[in-house]
């Protein structure tokens, strides 16, 4: 039978997981709720460096585009760069998702220079500490993450976790179910997921919607038709 899926973010219309819909079921619930935090002042820096496309969000809710023209722009991920693009600011570094392998990629034109990194307040802040002194970090928090106080999931035979506060919230609701199949958008999710005692954690081979709706359908072929 084909296999129900939940994942922890809404989807938009035009998500690769739509193409999933019509053999499967797809639960997308985000089990975070988000609010702004003000900040009275934009430190100086070289760069800003941008963690998420919440973090675009808030950021720019509070900025606006035309102060930052001589600033450098760096994104996290492919995702976060697509947030960006929404705003007419130049960007100067894509990373991959991964702080294991952005930081050393950012260091060859970044280092030395201030930094500031717009984040969540519940931010793990991988970049920073994978920077560590080699980058003049500015921290600038400029949202809540917070748990949702009341989730229901109906049980799913593939749970999708794309942030380690979400993976958290689940867990805290709900046990693993023995079939249940755990995917990871990156490794830091997935070492959340560890921690809370849950092994084999399936990770795709990037951190995009297309990658894991990939890992979909490996997990539950149908015969799925791309376009």
């Amino acid at each position: 039978m084909p296999k129900s899926i939940f994942i922890s973010r809404y989807l938009e219309p035009h998500s690769p997981f739509t193409e999933l819909k019509p053999t499967r079921t797809v639960i997308d619930i985000s089990l975070l709720q988000f609010k702004t935090i003000k900040f009275e002042v934009l430190p100086a820096s070289e760069w800003i460096f941008f963690y998420s496309q919440k973090g675009v969000f808030h950021f720019f809710d509070q900025v606006d585009p035309g102060q930052l023209s001589s600033r450098k722009i760096a994104a996290f991920g492919p995702k976060t760069a697509k947030a960006l693009k929404e705003y007419p600011v130049p960007l100067h570094f894509i990373g991959t998702g991964y702080a294991d392998e952005t930081a050393p990629a950012f260091l060859l034109i970044a280092a030395g220079e201030r930094a500031i990194f717009p984040r969540a307040k519940n931010s793990r802040k991988s970049m920073q500490k994978a920077l560590r002194d080699k980058v003049d970090s500015i921290d600038l928090v400029v949202y809540d993450n917070l748990p949702k106080p009341d989730i229901v999931i109906p049980p799913c035979d593939i749970l999708i976790f794309t942030s380690p506060l979400n993976a958290k919230t689940y867990f805290s609701h709900y046990e693993k179910l023995g079939h249940q199949q755990i995917v990871a958008i990156g490794r830091t999710t997935a070492s959340t997921i560890n921690e809370l005692g849950i092994d084999n954690v399936i990770i795709p081979d990037n951190p995009t919607e297309e990658a894991l709706a990939n890992l979909v359908k490996q997990i539950d072929p149908q015969n799925d038709i791309t376009t």
